[in-house]
C-alpha cells in the first residue's frame, strides 16, 4: 500500500529550467563555449557533457556553481509549476509527502517557505551527488525507515525513471520538466502524466496500477 509520495525538486516541483538555462549560458562564456541547453530535453546529463566534450569529471564543480548562483534566484524567479501547490495540499491529507533532490536544502527551503508550502512535506533528503540515484533512494529509505513497496516517486528525467526500476520503486514521470514527453515514454514509466491535475486523479481516485 503507498503511503509516501516522493518528489524531484527541480522540474517536478520547481519550474527552474529558464532559470538554470540562463545560469549556464552565463557559465558558458566563461569558458568561451556555446551550449545548447534546451538539449538536455531529449538527451541525458551524461550523454550532453559528451556531445559538447566536457569530461565528467567536471560536472560536480558545475553542479555547485549553479547551486550557488540559483541560491541568489529561488526566492525571486522560480515559481511552482501552475496548479501544483493546490494538489500538493490535497495530497498532503492522504500520503506523507517528502522531497528527494540534489539541490541544496537551504535553496529548497527557502521556495518552500517562499510559497506556502514549508508544511507539507515531512523531510527533504539532500544529496549533491547527480549520479546514482538508485542509491539515494536506498539510502532514504533506511534513514526514514521507509518500505520501498510504501513509495511512489514523481520525477521529470529518464535517470528518475531509471532509478526506480532498479530499485523496484512505482515511478510517476511528468511532462512538463527537464526531459521531453518522448524521451521519457521510451523508458517506460509505470505513469506518464501531462498535468498536476492528472498525479491528482492518480493518487486521489484509486487508479494505482501498474501501466
Amino acid at each position: 500500500m503507498i503511503k509516501h509520495v516522493i518528489f524531484d525538486f527541480d522540474g517536478t516541483l520547481a519550474d527552474t529550467f529558464e532559470v538554470i538555462k540562463k545560469i549556464t549560458m552565463n557559465l558558458d562564456k566563461s569558458e568561451k563555449k556555446e551550449v545548447h541547453f534546451d538539449d538536455i530535453k531529449n538527451i541525458s546529463i551524461e550523454e550532453m557533457f559528451r556531445k559538447y566534450k566536457t569530461p565528467l569529471w567536471k560536472l560536480p564543480r558545475f553542479v555547485r556553481l549553479v547551486k550557488k548562483q540559483l541560491k541568489g534566484k529561488i526566492e525571486t524567479e522560480v515559481k511552482p509549476f501552475r496548479g501544483l501547490p493546490d494538489v500538493l495540499n490535497k495530497l498532503n491529507k492522504h500520503y506523507s509527502l517528502s522531497i528527494l533532490s540534489s539541490n541544496s536544502k537551504e535553496n529548497i527551503e527557502k521556495f518552500l517557505e517562499r510559497n506556502s508550502l514549508k508544511n507539507v512535506f515531512q523531510f527533504i533528503y539532500s544529496d549533491s551527488t547527480i549520479f546514482g540515484k538508485s542509491t539515494k533512494l536506498r539510502k532514504l529509505c533506511r534513514k526514514h525507515k521507509i518500505s520501498k513497496d510504501e513509495i511512489i516517486y514523481v520525477g521529470d528525467e529518464v535517470r528518475d525513471i531509471k532509478a526506480c526500476k532498479k530499485t523496484k520503486i512505482t515511478i510517476i514521470a511528468v511532462t512538463w520538466g527537464y526531459n521531453a514527453k518522448e524521451f521519457l515514454k521510451k523508458e517506460s514509466p509505470d505513469y506518464l502524466i501531462n498535468s498536476p491535475k492528472e498525479l491528482e486523479k492518480i493518487l486521489l481516485t484509486n487508479q494505482l496500477s501498474k501501466k
